[in-house]
């Protein structure tokens, strides 16, 4: 178990180290290959994914394991 914050930067489209969307490569188990640790675990990890207004999520009011937090200024 590591106490420190594993920083992990992707992008989508322009050629990089880490290359594709975040989700995808949580799925695949690519990000916890690269990063050396165990896949996550909704009894004891958080995670913090942060992207656009135009951000799609799941429209359900059924209780789930993750939080949506809207917090974006505009222009």
């Amino acid at each position: 178990m590591r106490n420190q914050l594993v920083y992990y930067p992707t992008v989508t489209r322009d050629p990089f180290r880490n290359r594709g969307r975040i989700t995808d490569l949580i799925n695949s188990g690519k990000l916890f290959a690269d990063i050396g640790l165990a896949s996550l675990e909704a009894a004891h990890d958080r995670i913090m994914i942060c992207g656009s207004p135009a951000l799609r999520r799941r429209q359900s009011r059924e209780p789930a394991q993750f939080v949506v937090e809207k917090a974006f200024a505009e222009r």
